[in-house]
């Protein structure tokens, strides 16, 4: 088959959606398919990826620098981004189209132009019913809202101001249609599929992420003295950083242990730095060797977390994972065999989650092992790619 990808991000770029999009695009390439990628940037020109034919459009967001500090997909069609994917359609004639992120909502607007080939959009946050992606409210509690409302502007107004808090609302609400055009959307978790349901008013169908099991590098060096605390992903508030921060600083107080950070994108000034190693922007060589070395891995996400790919690269290097009890992370863990599902936004219970593991090593080890064969049953792409095979095929 020939796939025509198109993504709001894509690597070298960091974060979930980049990674994904990476995986999946060299992953289908592997099984034989014709594989081109459209991503969303703030450059003009034509690259390969592991062999992958990769393309790059602008959005309206790369000629408004003062307004949006990237230039990634609008919450909204741009018609730039139609009609560059609409070149692309006619010039590679995909037997099917797949977006990531909000560029689904540019791709929406060509279906009646492309009835007979499948359009589908894997959804990889909550951009579909919440301006902020996170249904957290400004004071970082979850939002229960059944839909978009004057109360959204009010959360966004502290954090964008009056101009742009509007007009992302306007336009989030604007494009709440849209996605129900698609042929197909894909949630990636069965509580992300339930929000999808009840505020979208749309049936997914619930595909994981995954990862491509063959393409790390494991290598395992000398166990380290003092146990190792690892946390991968964005350093910010949604993932749960104070928390952990808060964690870790209990735990000092009557054990040795070491906290690492890897994440982007730079650590945020203010935050405690005491005990505490930070590695931003750090290569895949370097998450590797961090994944090898550490004692655990903590997932300590306030928001609910859809389907983060960082426990399942846990799970691959046989680690336990502590994580909140939030989004998909019950999905992809079970507690008390895989590691521990923990209250969110808790410090006081993420630490003596972490803590128990760490008294019980062989335990601990255990659970990695439980989570290698979990992994491999489920979350790998000899699993997971038939499935998006199946929905190409329409």
């Amino acid at each position: 088959m020939k796939v025509l990808l198109l993504t709001d991000s894509f690597p070298p770029a960091l974060g979930g959606i980049a990674a994904h999009v990476g995986a999946l695009s060299t992953g289908l390439a592997s099984r034989g398919h014709e594989v081109r990628v459209l991503v969303v940037a703030d450059h003009n020109g034509c690259a390969r990826y592991q062999g992958v034919d990769v393309k790059s459009m602008k959005s309206v967001l790369s000629y408004l620098p003062g307004l949006c500090r990237n230039a990634f997909a609008p919450p909204f069609a741009d018609a730039r981004l139609v009609e560059k994917v609409s070149e692309e359609i006619r010039l590679f004639t995909p037997d099917a189209v797949h977006a990531h992120g909000r560029v689904a909502l540019s791709l929406a607007r060509l279906k009646h132009r492309f009835e007979e080939i499948p359009l589908i959009a894997s959804i990889h946050d909550y951009f579909f019913c919440c301006p902020k992606s996170s249904l957290l409210r400004e004071t970082n509690e979850p939002c229960e809202a059944q839909r978009l409302s004057r109360r959204c502007f009010t959360c966004l107004r502290q954090e964008l101001g009056v101009l742009k808090a509007g007009a992302l609302l306007f336009s989030s609400i604007a494009s709440l249609d849209l996605l129900r055009q698609l042929d197909s959307l894909v949630a990636v978790s069965e509580f992300q599929a339930s929000v999808i349901r009840k505020r979208l008013r749309a049936s997914p169908v619930v595909i994981p992420n995954f990862i491509d099991a063959r393409s790390y590098r494991i290598e395992e060096g000398p166990a380290k003295s003092i146990a190792q605390v690892l946390f991968l992903g964005a350093l910010r508030p949604h993932k749960g950083m104070h928390v952990l921060l808060e964690a870790f600083r209990q735990l000092r107080h009557r054990r040795q242990l070491d906290l690492t950070l890897v994440g982007y994108p730079d650590y945020p000034p203010g935050w405690p730095r005491a005990g505490v190693d930070i590695l931003t922007r750090a290569s895949r060589s370097t998450v590797e060797k961090k994944l090898s070395e550490c004692t655990l891995l903590v997932v300590p996400s306030i928001y609910h977390d859809p389907c983060p790919t960082v426990a399942l690269e846990a799970m691959l290097f046989k680690k336990p994972v502590v994580a909140s009890r939030v989004g998909g992370l019950p999905e992809i863990m079970v507690d008390g065999e895989t590691g521990a599902l923990v209250e969110p936004n808790d410090p006081l219970v993420l630490a003596s989650a972490i803590e128990r593991l760490l008294v019980e090593p062989a335990e601990a080890s255990q659970m990695g092992e439980r989570g290698w064969r979990r992994l491999m049953d489920h979350f790998t792409s000899d699993v997971v790619l038939p499935r998006l095979e199946d929905l190409y095929r329409g």
